[in-house]
């Protein structure tokens, strides 16, 4: 941990950059240079943006349910010990802006924050939605389908601010050059001018990458379910990382720093150990968050 915050040089909370970190130390054993893919699922719908297509259409319907009827189910959806459906009434209950196209990807949302932060801080902070920039994004996307303000979102915050970021800094760690060439200039301005329907048909993501490739890569590797990079936080949280994370975010340095209130913090790692429970995104983002802090700016 103490190595991969010091090469990222900046907080990103992306667990995928440990077996970056090894994969990348691995191949420079055999090449100096590789190609990687970064790019082209926020090009081409690579993820499972119909999911999200899929809940934004869900959610106009449910808001056409007469208010009456609507109160009570969101009474009964937050009774049920379902925490999916919890997350669908509040995100249902909320405007139906340009900052919902991301809201299902937050780690704090801002009611959490406010019970995260302590109180000095919070009054500092307090008028500052993390949120906010996408407003600026949303204005250039006006002419855009749902899918195609998605991916332009992606290729403005995920891909440059995360992605590329964690590509480059976890391969040059191990002194191994990285080219992404999805991100040819000319490519991105071919495929941003596509129809949303050739990214993304039905449950097909990249659907023209894959029809253009049919019979040239085998269709196993096609047809294939999507792999991401995993990494089991949640059970490394509860077992083998368990004392790790706790001294370091229950310490009085971290205490110290005055960001955030430690009864909360404390909190959290216990509901973490309950069963059926999973706060893993939520410690990850503190523990890098301090031992960023701890490498670059107690000096």
């Amino acid at each position: 941990m103490p190595a991969y915050t010091w090469h990222m040089d900046e907080p990103v909370a992306d667990p995928a950059a440990i077996p970056l970190y090894f994969v990348s130390k691995l191949a420079k054993e055999h090449v100096t240079v590789v190609l990687s893919g970064e790019g082209s699922d926020e090009l081409l719908a690579g993820y499972t943006y119909w999911m999200k297509l899929w809940d934004y259409q869900l959610r106009k319907y449910y808001l056409n349910i007469p208010n009456p009827i609507r109160r009570r189910v969101n009474s009964l959806a937050r009774a049920l010990p379902f925490q999916k459906l919890k997350n669908f009434v509040d995100r249902a209950s909320s405007d139906q802006n340009i900052q919902n196209l991301h809201s299902t990807t937050e780690v704090f949302r801002e009611e959490g924050k406010a019970g995260l932060l302590n109180n000095e801080f919070r009054q500092e902070v307090g008028q500052i939605n993390s949120l906010d920039i996408l407003d600026y994004y949303n204005s250039k996307t006006d002419a855009l389908d749902y899918l195609n303000r998605m991916l332009y979102m992606d290729s403005k915050l995920w891909l440059p601010e995360d992605l590329l970021m964690k590509a480059d800094k976890m391969t040059m760690a191990h002194s191994l050059e990285l080219r992404v060439p999805f991100l040819d200039h000319e490519l991105v301005t071919f495929i941003a001018g596509m129809p949303s329907n050739l990214k993304s048909k039905g449950k097909t993501s990249k659907y023209i990458l894959k029809k253009a490739m049919r019979g040239i890569l085998p269709d196993e590797l096609i047809d294939r379910k999507k792999q991401g990079f995993p990494v089991p936080i949640n059970r490394f949280f509860k077992h083998e990382m368990r004392e790790f994370v706790s001294e370091i975010l229950l310490s009085q340095k971290a205490k110290g720093r005055d960001y955030f209130n430690s009864s909360h913090v404390e909190n959290l790692l216990k509901r973490h150990q309950e069963e059926g429970t999973d706060h893993s995104a939520k410690i990850w983002v503190l523990l890098v968050f301090e031992l960023w802090c701890r490498e670059y700016i107690d000096v």
